[in-house]
């Protein structure tokens, strides 16, 4: 497949940061959902792993610190050295992480959960940034995806090693040991991963440049489909231990057979496929396109760096995520509501879970329509700019590409608010 032999054509340095990404974003969802599984055993929970003080720790309270956190650290990666920024924010969640095993009041636990946040707020954006500086758009796709290997692989092993040190040594050595496992990532990252952008004279957009892109109707329909979509994720991650041992009886060996495994087969091949359909289908119709394959969160990633310029991508992402995240942190809330109204977990999880993810399907299907009439209109405003008197190189806005493997360093799939108006004047 041409889409595969491009993705290796990109050379071994790239695919090595690659695998360092997937690595640290491994240990970020590891320690993440780790509380999913050692709640009910949690002294600062009182052995009540279930109920609405659980809750807002696997919601709010990380998801809040989570999104707030994003937008400063994205907006300073976007100027200084992300690499660094990156290593800093592994150590930060990785020593909350193990604060988590230490806490001893229900506080305590509240706070060492929102440091938890604050750090992993620098992941996703910073990651997404340096995958678009190293692979090409025609094989962004098929590296988002296989970054994506981190969601399930990092889920799994959160059922797979969990459950066997807790029941050996204790929850608390759960948290010291992923805690401590950050050290290594963060330093290999450190010591051998390169940002591209170092070196080059910064563009420094001002926040609101880089908001009025998302008062693009296509952009807002795909923080919201995301954000319907995530918010399905966030409520079955934080409750399937529940679901299983209360509604089917399983014990916690037989859930790690299962969960150790699904996810990880399961999510890697999506992510992976999901990736690499994606990119066959931006050669043959545009970027756009990839809203077809959006059941794969990877994808929602690379349609963001599509549309937005790459000076400012790090920061649009966690304005991304800001959106999405905190929709989505909320969701885990809503559990005991239905389920007190339906004296049902298995209804609550049902609407909240697969007629969640039906919906936010319909939204991207949505979203597909108005990007397509929003390509279409930068497609029609860029070809009257062409035939249009030349313009001094400094006030000349920049050109939109609706399809093909354009670099979107320099060339994003739509214009700013600001720049379709001054075509739309110029013409």
């Amino acid at each position: 497949m041409a889409s595969i032999r491009d993705f290796f054509a990109e050379g071994p340095y790239p695919l090595w940061v690659l695998a360092l990404l997937v690595t640290a974003y491994l240990l970020n969802q590891l320690d993440r959902y780790t509380l999913a599984i050692t709640s009910k055993e949690m002294v600062p929970l009182g052995g009540n792993g279930t109920g609405f003080r659980y809750q807002i720790l696997a919601g709010p309270v990380f998801t809040l610190v989570y999104t707030l956190a994003g937008l400063p650290v994205g907006y300073i990666a976007d100027r200084f050295n992300r690499v660094r920024i990156f290593v800093a924010a592994i150590l930060v969640w990785s020593a909350a992480t193990a604060a988590m095993g230490a806490a001893d009041t229900y506080w305590q636990l509240v706070l060492a959960r929102a440091g938890q946040g604050m750090g992993q707020a620098g992941c996703n954006p910073i990651a997404n940034g340096l995958i678009a500086e190293y692979f090409a758009p025609s094989t962004r796709g098929t590296a988002l995806g296989i970054y994506q290997w981190g969601i399930y692989t990092g889920y799994s092993l959160s059922f797979g090693a969990a459950g066997p040190i807790s029941a050996r040594y204790g929850y608390r050595w759960v948290y010291y040991a992923f805690g401590l496992a950050g050290v290594p990532i963060a330093a290999a990252i450190y010591a051998t991963t390169i940002a591209l952008s170092e070196g080059k004279p910064p563009a420094k957009p001002s926040l609101w440049t880089v908001l009025t892109f998302f008062a693009r109707p296509s952009l807002l329909l795909l923080c919201l489909a995301g954000a319907i979509r995530n918010s399905a994720g966030y409520v079955w991650a934080f409750n399937t231990e529940i679901f299983f041992e209360n509604v089917h009886g399983l014990s916690k060996v037989d859930i790690a057979k299962y969960m150790s495994v699904i996810p990880l087969v399961g999510g890697s091949l999506g992510a992976l496929l999901g990736g690499i359909i994606a990119d066959r289908i931006i050669k043959k119709r545009g970027m756009a396109a990839r809203i077809w394959v959006l059941a794969w969160v990877g994808i929602t990633l690379a349609v963001v760096s599509d549309l937005i310029p790459g000076h400012m991508r790090i920061v649009a992402t966690s304005i991304y995520f800001f959106i999405i995240s905190n929709i989505a942190g909320l969701a885990p809330l809503l559990v005991p509501v239905l389920q007190s109204h339906f004296h049902s977990l298995r209804t609550a999880l049902f609407i909240l879970y697969p007629c969640a993810y039906a919906a936010s399907a319909l939204l991207f299907l949505v979203t597909f329509v108005s990007l397509q009439r929003d390509v279409r209109a930068a497609a029609a405003a860029a070809a009257l700019a062409d035939r249009a008197p030349a313009q001094p190189p400094s006030s000349t806005p920049a050109s939109t590409i609706p399809e093909g493997n354009v670099d979107s360093e320099r060339t994003p799939l739509l214009p700013s608010p600001a720049d379709a108006s001054v075509n739309n004047a110029g013409s």
